[in-house]
């Protein structure tokens, strides 16, 4: 994943407390990457909001050019 592509978040496993539980086919918009290899930072498309997310709790749903 790269920077400018879009994503579906497909996570299941959120914290009880968390106000993204339920999120999961959301889509977001990946703005950077995570300091792991693993890790990539997204921006939600329904509120802005930027959070973290191991790179195999998203699917590519369209790559940025």
């Amino acid at each position: 994943m790269k920077v400018g592509d879009l994503v579906r978040i497909i996570k299941d496993n959120w914290v009880a407390t968390s106000d993204y539980k339920g999120s999961r086919g959301r889509i977001a918009l990946v703005v950077g990457d995570g300091h792991a290899h693993n890790e990539t930072k997204v921006q939600m498309a329904h509120d802005g909001a930027v959070l973290w997310f191991l790179t195999k709790e998203l699917e590519v749903v369209h790559e940025s050019r």
